[in-house]
């Protein structure tokens, strides 16, 4: 998710400063194929719930209830693969019939439309199972020219958008100035909007995490601390939108539903009992 943002700003930067940022981001040619062959979804995923990788309790905390409404409602939507070769590199696949609000519900699994990536063809290409799709379950292919997350990116471009930020009525966001993450690529349109004379919204600065993440990434990529404006004071809040964003997770709260994202990127086979362990936590904090 590499983003630009048009709007009011300084002159044009140097030639120079510029070229030497944007050009020290390296790039991956991917392929994405958007498929109906639940032949290899099954053969390469786990599509259903199965008792065996579920767990009953943790920490004490019953967990019957989840697993029922598990084994009755099991709908994923992201899959990742690692390769048995290189368990490092690994591959990304959606259930789009789940995933996307447009397509009716109890679809059968042989009719789902999944999208599956493949990841830096330059690098990894010999791992891929890309062969092993049928042809004639295949609705599409797209290739894309992605921004890539070697160390060289946090040392030679995130460090220094922050110059290029507002120059030639430019302001950069997404993957640009961070990570490819959903959250990063909305956070950088807040951003941009609140440095083009934008107020961020009074909700969200109620939501301690939230609020905490976009004056972090605000400091990263504009080089700029938010100050408060609806919570300066210490008061309870006092307006419909304050009490929603109050009411929302705590910070501790959102700090372990990141920490089980975290855990399902870095180890996919643990994922379920991980999951199962910080809900109890949520649910004994709660």
């Amino acid at each position: 998710m590499t983003a630009l943002f048009l709007g009011t700003g300084n002159a044009t930067p140097g030639p120079c400063h510029e070229n030497k940022v944007l050009g020290s981001a390296t790039f991956s040619d991917d392929i994405t194929i958007t498929h109906s062959d639940s032949d290899y979804m099954k053969k390469h995923y786990k599509n259903v719930f199965r008792d065996d990788l579920a767990v009953a309790k943790t920490n004490g905390v019953d967990q019957k209830s989840r697993l029922d409404q598990g084994s009755k409602n099991f709908r994923p939507m992201c899959y990742i693969k690692m390769y048995p070769e290189d368990r490092e590199k690994l591959e990304m696949c959606f259930d789009t019939t789940n995933y996307q609000s447009q397509f009716p519900e109890d679809v059968p699994f042989e009719q789902h439309v999944f999208q599956t990536i493949f990841l830096n063809k330059s690098r990894d290409s010999s791992l891929w199972t890309d062969h092993e799709i049928r042809e004639d379950k295949i609705i599409r292919k797209d290739w894309w020219h992605q921004l890539c997350h070697k160390y060289t990116h946090y040392l030679f471009v995130v460090p220094w958008i922050m110059f290029l930020q507002a120059k030639g009525h430019v302001r950069y966001g997404g993957a640009w100035t961070l990570v490819n993450a959903h959250e990063i690529a909305i956070t950088s349109g807040l951003a941009a909007a609140v440095d083009l004379g934008a107020e961020y919204p009074e909700d969200l600065e109620h939501d301690r995490f939230s609020f905490l993440c976009f004056r972090l990434y605000y400091l990263i990529a504009y080089g700029k601390w938010y100050r408060r404006r609806f919570t300066r004071g210490k008061g309870a809040p006092t307006t419909q939108a304050a009490r929603e964003g109050a009411s929302w997770a705590s910070v501790l709260n959102r700090l372990l539903q990141q920490l089980v994202v975290l855990i399902r990127w870095l180890n996919p086979e643990i994922f379920l009992s991980q999951h199962a362990t910080a809900k109890a936590i949520l649910m004994q904090r709660e």
